[in-house]
């Protein structure tokens, strides 16, 4: 089963390079992009740690590379919120500063494929923090070019026998559900 995922994101990723209109790197320019995410846990970073949704923002960099790539980096802002709020526990909010690089592939039409990789600060209010690799796979579609609307699933993964700062078991990812709406703003476009 895992092979036959691997075939078809390689499928995807290959016809999304093949049918996007040739368009040069410093035609695209430099973009930034700002905006609002929403996260909604999934698996046992929902159903162990109880949290039911998140929400923050995040800024990102696209850096053209070829005709129908870009580098990108980016940072942003989650908090999840505890969901039983009518029991008095000290767990608290889970907050995620989340560090990533990727690679974005342009197809015709405004569709783009996203995988990302980086660093993930963590914290629960009143307790330690940890630093833990993150991954994640965007889609996404621009607007106009002016406006980008992107979903993402993103997993958070712990060292061998540790938890994400008491919000997992042990050895176990926090995974959520990421939307995000962005206003994207060119910069150094050739004319």
């Amino acid at each position: 089963m895992k092979k036959i995922k691997i075939l078809l994101v390689a499928l995807a990723l290959g016809g999304a390079a093949n049918t996007f209109a040739q368009e040069t790197p410093a035609s695209r320019g430099l973009q930034l992009s700002i905006g609002a995410e929403a996260a909604l846990p999934i698996g046992s970073f929902k159903n162990d740690s109880r949290y039911q949704f998140g929400g923050g923002g995040s800024a990102k960099l696209a850096i053209p590379v070829a005709s129908v790539l870009d580098f990108t980096v980016s940072a942003g802002y989650i908090a999840f919120g505890y969901s039983k709020l009518n029991e008095l526990d000290n767990r608290g909010t889970f907050t995620a500063i989340p560090f990533k690089a990727g690679l974005q592939i342009h197809t015709h039409g405004g569709v783009y494929f996203e995988p990302q990789a980086g660093f993930t600060q963590t914290k629960i209010q009143n307790s330690e923090g940890a630093g833990v690799f993150t991954y994640a796979a965007n889609v996404g579609y621009l607007i106009g070019k002016a406006v980008d609307v992107a979903v993402r699933y993103e997993a958070m993964a712990p060292r061998k026998g540790t938890t994400i700062g008491g919000a997992t078991r042990s050895d176990v990812s926090a995974k959520f559900l990421g939307l995000r709406l962005a206003y994207n703003i060119p910069f150094a476009r050739a004319k």
